[in-house]
């Protein structure tokens, strides 16, 4: 503390310090202090808006599955097919979500997404909602869609 305290009065060996020294020490650690502040101001709002828009994008295309199970669940079992090649095309194009759909007292996997390579998937925001399979079946089936949000931790990784 000591060393400190003489360097910010920027004493010489004659004991004595000169006040330019001084105050230039002083401000020096001044705009260090305040651009650490700014750096951390911008990589909190960074990290903000990357969660934002990251739940904004799984709400959106939670609603596309939605949409395409229940219209799959109006054309009936003997489309299943049909429904499984929609769902399959659907996540080549969209690689940063998978799909976990699991029914039955054992949770029987009924589809599970093709995950493309390169997706990480370690970092995961997920979602969860219920689809009902067909008419006249009183138990809906649940739906598990999961993004994955490691490009955005690499990013606030590589901001740090």
């Amino acid at each position: 503390m000591q060393r400190l305290t003489a360097w910010l009065q920027g004493r010489r060996r004659d004991g004595y310090a000169s006040l330019g020294t001084r105050l230039s020490r002083i401000f020096a650690l001044q705009a260090l202090a305040r651009l650490g502040a700014v750096c951390l101001a911008i990589y909190l709002f960074v990290g903000w808006a990357l969660d934002d828009r990251a739940s904004d994008e799984l709400v959106r295309k939670t609603d596309l599955v939605r949409l395409l199970l229940e219209h799959g669940a109006h054309e009936g079992r003997e489309d299943m097919d049909s429904l499984r090649g929609q769902l399959d095309t659907f996540f080549k194009v969209h690689t940063d979500l998978s799909l976990t759909i699991a029914a039955g007292e054992g949770r029987e996997v009924l589809y599970r997404s093709p995950v493309a390579s390169g997706t990480h998937f370690r970092r995961t925001r997920q979602a969860t909602f219920d689809v009902v399979a067909a008419e006249g079946v009183e138990q809906p089936i649940p739906v598990v869609p999961q993004m994955d949000q490691y490009p955005d931790a690499d990013l606030l990784h590589q901001l740090a």
